[in-house]
């Protein structure tokens, strides 16, 4: 990730909050196999990132919302 200068925003936004994207009761197994990767230089534009149940029994969906502002030329 450093490489392409990248970064788990889930992790930027919300460092101290552990939340995991899949979840498997049966295993008890819990893991963050889905994430958003985000070029450093627009984490300034990320608004809100989370990760919340889903329809799915064992995937959670990651959200991430955006929020651009127009910048004078």
């Amino acid at each position: 990730m450093d490489i392409f200068d990248l970064v788990d925003i889930q992790r930027v936004k919300h460092p101290n909050i552990n939340k995991y994207s899949y979840v498997s009761k049966a295993l008890k197994m819990r893991s963050r196999i889905d994430f958003f990767l985000v070029a450093k230089n627009l984490t300034k534009y990320v608004q809100n990132v989370d990760i919340q149940s889903s329809i799915a029994p064992d995937h959670k969906a990651v959200f991430l919302s955006l929020h651009w502002t127009k910048e004078a030329p």
